[in-house]
Formats: structure tokens, C-alpha cells, sequence
């Protein structure tokens, strides 16, 4: 995955909204952390700009807080990573909420997986997702796959 996948442009940087299920690939070595942090990589080197909602950080937090075999030490290094990695947090508007709702409740998924695909929609560009069941039933042009 190169950085040109992602269509939409922003003063010269492609944008792209990531859903939890990518950022936790780069805190934790699972199947497809190769893919996602490629796309790490070009934000970092700016190439590429990454926009999450601000429930992403719930959601990760809530992962993490979960895997029993991280301590206590290794939790608060994990979201210290995730705090440097300079993300563009979007605070969706309350009418954008109620979008989410809605098309949530069409799509037969959570408001927050809906949050993600409302919000890349907006802003007129993709969301990527490792999220296979999210990809499948929301089945709109701009959500994409990890891996393709």
C-alpha cells in the first residue's frame, strides 16, 4: 500500500480516516501491522494525513485495557506512542451524530463503526479499515480494506 492510494487531497497531503482496528496494528504486533504501518510511515514523513474521531481513543484504550498479558507500565507506553503520533482529532457535530445513528441503524452496525464511515464520508475521502465485518456491511466505495 503506497502513499497515493488515498484520493482526496489536502493541501498536498492525501487524507484518510483510520478506524481503531488500523491504529491498534501499530501498537501490537497482529496480522496486518506490515499494511497498517506503511500508512503510519507516510504520516509520519507527512506524506499523508490522518483523521480519527475522537472516539478513537476510547476504543483503544478499551482494547488495551483488556490484553491481560500487558502491565500496567506497558499501557501507559502504548498510549504515550499513540499521543506523539500527532492524529487530527474530528469532534463530529451534533448533526453528524445523528447521521451516525442513523446510518448505523441501516447498516446493522455500532454508532462507532458508523462514526468512522459518517465522518471519512464528509470529508470526502477513504476510510481503511482491518475490520472485514465493517467493510462488508457498510459496502460503500470509500471504505477500504487493510489490505486492499
Amino acid at each position: 500500500m503506497g502513499c497515493d492510494r488515498h484520493p482526496a487531497l489536502l493541501a498536498g497531503k492525501t487524507m484518510v480516516v483510520l478506524d481503531a482496528s488500523v491504529i491498534l496494528k501499530w501498537l501490537l504486533d497482529e496480522e496486518g501491522s506490515a499494511d497498517a504501518l506503511r500508512i503510519r510511515d507516510c504520516h509520519m514523513r507527512g506524506e499523508e494525513r490522518i483523521i480519527v474521531p475522537s472516539l478513537l481513543f476510547y476504543e483503544v484504550a478499551n482494547v488495551i485495557r483488556y490484553r491481560t498479558e500487558l502491565s500496567d507500565e506497558e499501557i501507559l507506553n502504548l498510549l504515550e506512542i499513540l499521543k506523539d503520533l500527532e492524529l487530527s482529532v474530528v469532534h463530529l457535530a451534533f448533526s453528524e451524530f445523528e447521521e451516525t445513528i442513523l446510518y448505523g441503524r441501516a447498516k446493522h452496525i455500532s454508532v462507532y463503526d458508523a462514526a468512522y464511515v459518517i465522518l471519512a464520508k464528509n470529508l470526502g475521502c477513504e476510510l481503511v479499515t482491518a475490520d472485514q465485518q465493517l467493510g462488508k456491511a457498510a459496502s460503500e466505495t470509500w471504505v477500504k480494506g487493510l489490505n486492499g
